[in-house]
């Protein structure tokens, strides 16, 4: 059920509503609030209750139209914003959100550039208004939909939520999910998913990035490691790819070999390579490009491929 938010956005009247529509339907029904984008200059939306409606709503169903009646914008930095944006004014990182597009009359370019920011800032899901007037160029536009979204997406935001629930993954404060985590969180969460007992209770960063280092070089994950302390900063405050996190984590799953079951061992034996890349994680699209192993990872990304592996160690 979609809830279209624009002209009454009563904090009252809004909590009485999904109050009885829960009670009606059940507090697991998908309930949707259609609102206007942050970025939208009209009078209503500087007084909307952005944390209510995320609290008592399912998904927010942003209305990201670049082409106002008043000012023409760029599609793909106008959408980016919004999204960005929307978790702001919610306060939730992990904000399920579907971006309505804006196809009156719009080309394939700026549709293209549309679904570009969608997939750079995570967006679960996108769709264009008014779909009764549809083109047959935005049609084929469209088409291309599965390369920029994740064909489990919810899968991947739900791994996310229960990471940062236990303290698994931590984002740096102002930090949107949808950016290229570095090398040393990447590291960090490793370690607190599967080596918790290995902890130390140390609060220096430089320390506790030190211990992960130490932790996974120990287990056989890493190998050669830079030497000096500028390196090692260095090193770990890079991004790192696709691919590189997918071998991390192959490595990680067979250093703790002998923990897992015999039937996911004699599997993970029996790979003609010996990596457990393909066996433990899912690839984020459902139609994979070719480059997508050396894009940079994101922290969505690096949940989803760290609770898909973590099921396969016992």
């Amino acid at each position: 059920m979609a809830a279209n938010m624009e002209k009454d956005l009563n904090p009252v009247k809004i909590k009485r509503f999904c109050s009885r529509i829960r009670d009606s339907l059940g507090s697991s029904y998908p309930l949707v609030a259609v609102v206007y984008s942050p970025l939208n200059h009209a009078p209503a939306v500087a007084g909307t209750p952005w944390p209510l409606l995320a609290d008592n709503f399912s998904v927010l169903a942003v209305m990201s139209y670049w082409n106002s009646k008043y000012t023409k914008t760029e599609a793909y930095q106008y959408t980016l914003a919004t999204i960005k944006e929307l978790r702001h004014l919610t306060g939730k990182a992990d904000l399920d959100i579907h971006v309505i597009g804006d196809g009156m009359g719009t080309d394939n370019q700026s549709i293209s550039q549309f679904l570009r920011a969608c997939k750079t800032g995570a967006a679960t899901s996108a769709s264009l208004y008014p779909n009764q007037r549809v083109t047959s160029e935005q049609l084929a536009t469209l088409s291309r939909y599965p390369e920029f979204f994740p064909s489990n997406g919810r899968l991947r935001l739900a791994a996310y939520r229960e990471l940062v629930k236990t303290d698994k993954l931590r984002l740096p404060v102002g930090e949107d999910p949808s950016a290229n985590i570095k090398r040393g969180l990447f590291y960090q969460l490793l370690v607190r998913q599967f080596f918790p007992s290995d902890i130390t209770s140390t609060i220096d960063l430089a320390d506790a990035q030190s211990s992960n280092l130490a932790i996974l070089k120990k287990a056989g994950v890493l190998s050669a490691l830079p030497q000096t302390t500028e390196e090692t900063n260095h090193f770990l405050a890079a991004e790192l790819s696709y691919k590189e996190a997918i071998e991390t984590v192959a490595k990680l799953v067979e250093s703790k070999g002998h923990r897992l079951v015999d039937k996911q061992k004699s599997r993970l034996a029996g790979r003609p390579n010996g990596q457990a890349s393909h066996f433990f994680v899912q690839p984020a699209y459902a139609a994979e490009s070719k480059t997508l192993s050396e894009q940079p990872l994101s922290y969505f990304d690096a949940a989803q491929m760290v609770l898909l592996a973590a099921g396969g160690v016992k």
